[in-house]
């Protein structure tokens, strides 16, 4: 049951069903993890919650609050830092989850550190005592107990803080806590800060990041180097265009870039207006499917791209707005942009991560960037198994993404692919094997969306 009125740290309705849900999910979040599992009270989640779901300027302390970790939040309350945060999470329920999350992971941090370290926080044993205590546990629950170990109690260790506090001989220690606990905050709150920052961008995006997965698997994946990487050139890459596409026939709402020769009767609305000048001779070319037509960028290629998943992909030289970006970054956002494209577009996309192996295939856009969000660039490289699986998709425009970092013994199924559409990108380096048989784009500096160029 959460805390009476007069314990309550803010003026604030803690009925709310969705205070109560939300508090929940935390509160076993925490209990539950396999490693620094931890007990925290359903009323110091609220009450975190609370911190980052309302604008600060609408929040209003209680006076009459005895919550031990009150005036932890009101130190917390007064930096700038948090009040920068609040300012691009409060309203949004996934980004204020994400942000209450920090703050209690380092607020739980320095509490152990200072549980490990001094005789006065050092946490009691604890015994299931078959009912539900303050902490919000319910009766028989006993958390994630590891290796027989009770999870950290935050509870008792603010319970223990408001006894040191009161004791007229451990008031430097109490500040000295107090000063912690608020250096963990103003930390959490820059990190969440970067957290939203990202977050927003790929919003901004277009890419709904309440599909990428739940708040905990979010702030893994936002807090990636690879993923804040990734972001930067999906900024830098815009609006990009989809180049031309050669061989295929022109749909009629494809976009107008030149003339060439009828592949298709389907085509016939795009003739050229001169080739109707002669009817008789027109006619003649136009049964041999001579005639002249506008040549369209077609939206109905169906691209299947390969993206290398090696372990030297996580190096690279790409400069992007003073930063440079590993190979791994550079690739996936090209694939994004280019799936979403596609999907505006009525073209398809299919994408297979390979390393020493040709993974799956991800045909989903959804799937196609929660993959890419979550490459790892920890592979070996075996481009002969991806020359032999591209034979099995002669109707498609094939991409092979690589750094080209691997010797291939059997030419012949070099040979074999090349008679598909077949290219390769190379990102910062050479492949004489691939450049003997195939188009091949080497790729040495940020130039765009290289995907829409080949």
């Amino acid at each position: 049951m959460l805390q009476s009125k007069q314990k309550r740290t803010f003026i604030k309705d803690y009925d709310d069903p969705a205070l109560r849900s939300t508090a929940y999910e935390l509160t076993t979040t925490y209990r539950n993890k396999e490693v620094d599992a931890a007990m925290i009270s359903r009323e110091f989640a609220t009450d975190s919650y609370i911190m980052h779901s309302e604008d600060w300027k609408n929040i209003l302390f209680n006076p009459k609050s005895s919550n031990a970790w009150s005036e932890a939040l009101k130190q917390y309350y007064e930096t700038q830092d948090y009040r920068r945060v609040n300012e691009n999470v409060s309203g949004d329920g996934i980004l204020s989850k994400l942000a209450t999350m920090s703050y209690l992971d380092k607020i739980v941090g320095v509490a152990q550190q200072y549980s490990s370290t001094n005789q006065n926080f050092q946490q009691p044993p604890q015994q299931n005592q078959g009912q539900q205590g303050q902490n919000g546990q319910q009766p028989g629950q006993q958390g994630n107990q590891g290796n027989g170990q009770q999870p950290f109690n935050l509870q008792v260790f603010f319970d223990q803080l408001s006894n040191v506090s009161q004791n007229p001989n451990q008031k430097n220690l109490a500040a000295s806590v107090m000063r912690g606990i608020a250096a963990a905050g103003q930390q959490a709150a820059q990190e969440a800060e970067a957290l939203a920052t990202v977050a927003l961008g790929f919003s901004h995006y277009g890419l709904p990041i309440l599909k990428f997965g739940d708040p905990d698997e979010l702030r893994a994946t936002l807090s990636n180097r690879v993923i804040i990487a990734l972001l930067k050139v999906l900024k830098k890459l815009g609006s990009t265009d989809g180049g031309k596409n050669g061989a295929q026939p022109s749909p009629r709402r494809g976009i107008p870039i030149g003339n060439k020769r009828m592949a298709s009767f389907s085509e016939i609305p795009d003739i050229q207006f001169s080739e109707m000048l002669n009817p008789l001779l027109f006619s003649n070319r136009l049964i041999n499917k001579k005639v002249q037509v506008k040549q369209r960028f077609s939206s109905m290629s169906d691209y299947l791209v390969y993206i290398d998943v090696s372990g030297s992909m996580n190096s690279g030289r790409f400069e992007v707005d003073g930063q440079v970006v590993p190979n791994i970054s550079y690739a996936a956002a090209c694939v994004i942009a280019m799936a979403i494209y596609l999907e505006k577009n009525g073209g398809n996309l299919i994408m297979k991560p390979f390393g020493s192996s040709v993974y799956d295939p991800i045909t989903d856009k959804i799937e196609i960037i929660k993959t890419c969000l979550k490459l790892q660039a920890n592979d070996g490289t075996n481009l002969t198994k991806v020359l032999e699986d591209s034979l099995y998709y002669k109707d498609y425009k094939v991409i092979i993404v690589s750094d080209g970092i691997d010797h291939i013994q059997d030419e012949g199924v070099i040979r074999r692919a090349a008679k598909n559409d077949l290219k390769a990108i190379l990102l910062n380096s050479s492949a004489p094997q691939l450049e003997k048989y195939f188009p091949v784009m080497k790729v040495s500096g940020f130039s765009g969306n290289f995907l829409m160029k080949v």
